[in-house]
């Protein structure tokens, strides 16, 4: 039987991103008495990290091409940079063969990332996670 209760944690890792849980705890004994309510007690989430999205271009047979990241938890693309441009395309970013780009501080999460050879995204799309300590998509082509 547990006598000292000071020091236990919890852990939940599907809370998700600055929000606000409450908890609140009861005893059961070996005979499976229920003990009391403890009071509510609550905890917040940190706020949502941000990391860079690594992209490659396909070795051998792959092309030059231009990629746009589209995030898939606000529907809006980012430049490299990591701004929000929003709904509408940015320019693409050039990314030339055997070669990669790094798109800086995005939200963790998942992105669809599209490949052309032209001026606006294509049809050939690829997923991608953003996570610590960074994501990484090798082995695009348009």
């Amino acid at each position: 039987m547990w006598t000292n209760l000071a020091n236990l944690t919890y852990s939940d890792a599907s809370a998700g991103w600055s929000k606000t849980w409450y908890y609140k705890i009861r005893a059961v004994d070996v005979a499976l008495n229920l003990g009391a309510w403890s009071t509510t007690v609550s905890a917040t989430t940190v706020a949502q990290a941000f990391h860079d999205l690594r992209i490659s271009v396909q070795n051998g047979a792959g092309n030059d091409c231009n990629v746009w990241v589209l995030y898939a938890g606000s529907g809006h693309y980012f430049d490299a940079s990591g701004t929000d441009s929003g709904t509408t395309p940015p320019a693409g970013v050039y990314i030339a063969k055997n070669s990669t780009v790094s798109f800086l501080h995005l939200p963790d999460g998942a992105y669809t990332v599209y490949a052309a050879t032209g001026s606006a995204p294509g049809a050939k799309t690829y997923g991608a996670t953003v996570q610590a300590p960074f994501g990484t998509l090798n082995g695009v082509s348009p």
